[in-house]
């Protein structure tokens, strides 16, 4: 209820008691009574509006307040199980000291012996599987590139290493097309071959470290 309607009220309140008052001539001790309990009940209407009022404005801010703390329970809680997972990853990520060197050292591919890739001739000997004429033009080519190797062609942003990976790429998908025709034995022997020319390029030719010298 407004300001004014609670006056409004007041003064009806006043009409009432004027109007069901005797229907004779007051005196002024009447009228003074009269003014005097519309006053009265003027003051007791705005005591009630403002009483009311603070009560809506405590509530208010009492919604306000939950409705801020809901907010900012959601928020920590998000952020909690953010960092929970974070951790959960650390801890299921974290490696002992050198393991990581030794997983890369397993799933790196063997470097070609000595009787497979002759390096002062630049000579390549093929596995007799990948000596078939449907494998000739890139094999062909393979042989080629490394007779004319230099001394710095080496590493993967080289063009003897993207000329070679290139070469190595025609020659799988080759494979794929004659897997029907080779034994697994074959299979496996072609494809470890390819890996090693492949991680051949990345090597300075005369670096020698970790080279196996047996003729396997």
């Amino acid at each position: 209820m407004n300001t004014y309607s609670t006056f409004t009220a007041a003064g009806t309140v006043a009409l009432a008691l004027i109007s069901t008052a005797p229907a004779q001539e007051s005196s002024p001790a009447q009228d003074e009574a009269v003014l005097a309990n519309a006053a009265a009940a003027s003051l007791s209407a705005r005591g009630q509006y403002n009483y009311n009022a603070a009560a809506a404005d405590v509530q208010e801010e009492a919604a306000r307040a939950a409705a801020l703390e809901t907010s900012s329970r959601g928020l920590r809680e998000w952020y909690a199980r953010k960092q929970l997972n974070a951790d959960y990853l650390a801890a299921k990520t974290q490696t002992a000291p050198g393991i990581l060197e030794r997983v890369a050292q397993i799933k790196r591919p063997d470097r070609l012996t000595l009787g497979q890739y002759s390096r002062q001739a630049g000579k390549l000997n093929w596995p007799a599987v990948l000596t078939d004429p449907v494998f000739e033009e890139e094999r062909i080519a393979l042989d080629e590139v490394f007779a004319q190797r230099q001394a710095f062609d080496a590493g993967t942003d080289s063009h003897f290493y993207r000329t070679v990976s290139q070469l190595i790429k025609q020659l799988r998908e080759k494979m794929v097309n004659s897997i029907d025709q080779m034994s697994t034995t074959d299979s496996v022997r072609a494809r470890k071959f390819l890996r090693s020319i492949e991680f051949e390029a990345k090597i300075l030719p005369n670096d020698l470290g970790g080279l196996a010298t047996n003729d396997q």
